[in-house]
């Protein structure tokens, strides 16, 4: 990595609005307005996304291609439904336990490796990050909204999220129209792109801190 400036970053995501929200925390995180992250899944914002498309992505070959021309790939996912066929992640263990959010995590990553063309992991492993999101990446938002336990949800987050978006802001955004407009509007009115704003909530959202963590273990000095 140039000492003066950021890699960049491939970006496999369920939408836009996931894009957007990402490019803000790898703004933040190494103080770059400028960061190059490059869409790969959607290919662009007028283009569906969802899981699905996660998925398929992640067993083509456009994650080594996303390698070629970018220092890093970023694997973006939703928990909300993953137990739906084709995804097929149990959020309990054997004995019918809930699972906490990183042992859901875990599974989740270990899905999407297993999707992942075995010869292209092994050889570019450390140059793929993966931000599964529990229960979705709404509930990384929250700690900007909010001071008391809500901060640490992980279940119906877009909910949470927009009541105190309609008491500050004015609007809400629509679960079945995730417009990444109001997205851009919720990092730039809460300064996403800075560096002590990330910092102020790494902490708070257990699948978010993994994600900073994982940014930690390749960019010590970041």
């Amino acid at each position: 990595m140039d000492a003066q400036r950021p890699p960049s970053f491939a970006l496999i995501a369920e939408g836009p609005s996931d894009h957007a929200v990402l490019t803000h925390f790898l703004s933040a995180y190494f103080g770059d307005p400028d960061i190059s992250v490059n869409r790969v899944q959607p290919p662009s914002p007028h283009v569906p996304g969802g899981w699905t498309g996660v998925i398929e992505c992640c067993s083509s070959p456009r994650v080594e291609a996303a390698l070629v021309d970018n220092a890093f790939v970023v694997i973006q996912i939703d928990t909300d439904v993953c137990e739906e066929i084709g995804f097929a992640v149990s959020r309990r263990d054997p004995s019918g336990k809930e699972l906490t959010p990183d042992e859901l995590a875990d599974r989740v990553t270990t899905f999407l490796i297993s999707k992942i063309i075995p010869t292209v992991y092994e050889r570019f492993s450390d140059r793929i990050i993966f931000a599964v999101c529990v229960d979705s990446i709404e509930c990384w938002l929250l700690p900007l909204y909010y001071v008391d336990a809500r901060r640490s949800k992980t279940t119906n987050c877009l909910g949470s999220l927009n009541r105190e978006l309609s008491n500050q802001a004015g609007f809400s955004v629509d679960s079945n129209d995730k417009q990444t407009i109001y997205y851009e509007k919720i990092m730039r009115s809460k300064k996403c792109s800075k560096r002590k704003v990330l910092e102020s909530i790494a902490g708070s959202n257990p699948s978010l801190t993994r994600f900073i963590r994982a940014l930690d273990l390749r960019f010590p000095h970041a």
